[in-house]
């Protein structure tokens, strides 16, 4: 089974300003195995660890979040 993402924050399109700190929240499927860990990159960097906030277990959408302090301008977020 291919695991499933979705971020919910920021929105698409979302400016940042400079050195503004952004959370990115956004859920986390892996069908009947559970969510034991999650990891995002912005704009292709190195895959930073998020912290999980609701993971149930198999067959559940999980919840995670980061904390993340960006230069001004537009950023790509990948999970």
């Amino acid at each position: 089974y291919k695991p499933n993402t979705l971020i919910a924050a920021p929105l698409d399109g979302f400016l940042v300003r400079a050195e503004e700190r952004v959370r990115v929240v956004g859920t986390a499927f892996a069908g009947e195995d559970p969510v034991i860990a999650c990891r995002f990159r912005v704009d292709g960097g190195a895959w930073q660890p998020a912290e999980l906030l609701y993971a149930p277990g198999p067959g559940v959408w999980a919840i995670f979040a980061a904390d993340v302090t960006l230069q001004a301008g537009t950023h790509t977020v990948q999970v």
